[in-house]
């Protein structure tokens, strides 16, 4: 498949979980609103309903301590019997003998007649309208002038309850009754800490386990709002579970929100690894390419030697054989030297590679390598520059691993570099480390090519060149022979400049005993 239906199809995912999760936190941030919401509103009815109980407490025991209540009772019985009276109940009767509103059902017929009776005194039957009209209002004024009388009671008595001290106009006790009744009641059994604060910001009583760490929870009701003038006491009450009681709200989205995030780890570890796989695919498609390239050459000319020496047309010269010998020779080592680097990191992927590790001379390993190596680069008319600066220079290693791996580098420079190389090697040591380097002033590395050169069947982009040949094994060797030595390594490189391969390996020597 493309590139671009993978592309495709992982914008689409990531637009619906996008939208699934966007979905998800607004529903989420809404119940959160609503159980904010719910809470405020039950905490301030139930502190509502507090407060008229202990105002209604309040009038009760203020009426009881000054005795009025017999006053009260004996001012309503009186006022009862005057509205109830026969002459007020004729006065207020309609013409017809019906009552208005709110009072008993009609006049009797004996009520009537001497309610005509009444008013011939004041111009005859024919006149009764006036004359009950005129009674209604001579008693409007005397209702008026009684609930004026008991509306000056009233505030007399309002006055004399304000004046008192805030601590003796109600009973802590009751209000720690009310409190727990009007919470349970409205469905907050949740603990709670309370405390009465008066006009100069004392306290007046509180819970013995108050104690406010954060504003959140916290509510305030202004006590005796009624008042004549009101001061400005307070009830305070702190609920320090309330963050915990609205986030249970969430008990349940909660989960289903965690599981949608792992669905999206999971989709895009999915396509991650599907990329992984297709980019692998390619390489290893090239790989295979290159493979057959490396592989048909050396074979062809196995085949063309062979094919020689069994024609009969070719003189059998020593000359001639030994340069078709010589032939195969070459042809054969180059193809068994190429399926080597195969099994090689075969060996190394199923952590086969067997490491005879011992103590060798890194100085003496690179130079025998260089002057080996050195014919190709004379062959070019080149130069190899070393500098072995080194002078710990024992470690514990595979030999033959390392000698590849050093040979596999300086192979790597020679590929890259013009048509007369220049190739430096050098050694040193830093901190009972032994490092050496190659370096080469080639083709150079781009900046975003230089963290994948490590990995197997990829191969640096050659610009220009179109004779460097290989399977993308080589430096992916490396880097696991120089681990597997508990070694580091790493590239420094400048696009058309140079490249320097870095490698640290720790020494062998009796005090670190590595």
């Amino acid at each position: 498949m493309k590139s671009t239906f993978f592309w495709v199809l992982a914008v689409l995912m990531a637009i619906c979980f996008g939208g699934l999760l966007t979905t998800q936190v607004v529903f989420l941030n809404h119940i959160l609103k609503d159980r904010k919401e719910q809470f405020d509103q039950m905490v301030n009815d139930a502190l509502k309903q507090i407060i008229l109980r202990l105002e209604e407490d309040e009038i009760k025991a203020h009426i009881h301590e000054q005795n009025n209540q017999t006053y009260v009772s004996q001012t309503v019985r009186k006022a009862s019997t005057e509205l109830l009276s026969q002459d007020f109940r004729m006065m207020m009767a309609n013409v017809d003998g019906s009552y208005p509103q709110n009072l008993p059902a009609k006049l009797t017929t004996n009520e009537i007649k001497d309610c005509r009776k009444l008013s011939s005194f004041d111009g005859g039957e024919n006149n009764f309208e006036a004359t009950h009209k005129r009674m209604q209002e001579e008693m409007s004024k005397r209702v008026s002038h009684n609930a004026s009388v008991a509306t000056t009671i009233a505030i007399k008595m309002l006055s004399e309850m304000q004046s008192r001290n805030l601590s003796d106009r109600f009973s802590s006790e009751k209000l720690t009754q009310y409190l727990y009744d009007e919470f349970i009641g409205n469905g907050l059994n949740l603990p709670y800490n309370f405390s009465v604060i008066d006009e100069n910001n004392n306290v007046v009583c509180q819970d013995n386990k108050y104690e406010m760490k954060e504003k959140d929870g916290f509510f305030k009701r202004q006590l005796f709002p009624n008042d004549i003038y009101p001061k400005a006491s307070y009830l305070t009450i702190y609920f320090p579970d309330r963050k915990h009681y609205i986030l249970s709200a969430l008990n349940l989205i909660i989960p289903s929100i965690a599981l949608t995030f792992l669905l999206l780890v999971m989709f895009l570890v999915t396509i991650f690894f599907v990329f992984r796989q297709k980019r692998l695919s390619e390489m290893k498609s090239d790989f295979i390419n290159n493979m057959t390239h490396e592989f048909k050459t050396p074979l062809a000319s196995i085949s063309l030697a062979s094919q020689m020496l069994h024609d009969g047309g070719v003189s059998k010269t020593p000359q001639t054989l030994k340069h078709i010998s010589s032939v195969i020779y070459d042809e054969s080592r180059r193809l068994r030297f190429q399926v080597e680097k195969v099994l090689q990191m075969a060996m190394f992927d199923k952590d086969k590679a067997g490491m005879k590790m011992e103590l060798i001379d890194i100085n003496e390993i690179i130079d025998n390598v260089c002057v080996n190596f050195g014919i190709r680069i004379d062959a070019k008319n080149g130069e190899l520059l070393t500098d072995f600066k080194a002078t710990e220079t024992m470690v514990m290693a595979d030999e033959v691993h390392i000698t590849n791996a050093i040979y596999n580098l300086l192979d790597n420079a020679l590929k890259y570099s013009p048509a007369k190389p220049k190739i430096e090697v050098k050694t040193w040591n830093e901190k009972n480390k032994l490092i050496f380097s190659i370096k080469d002033y080639g083709i150079g590395i781009k900046k975003e090519e230089i963290k994948r050169i490590f990995e197997k069947f990829y191969r640096v982009s050659t610009g220009n060149l179109h004779n460097v040949k290989g399977f993308g094994l080589g430096l992916a060797y490396v880097k696991k022979v120089i681990e597997n030595h508990k070694g580091q390594i790493k590239v420094e490189s400048q696009v058309d400049l140079s490249t320097e391969f870095i490698i640290c390996l720790p020494i062998k020597t009796p005090k670190n005993g590595n």
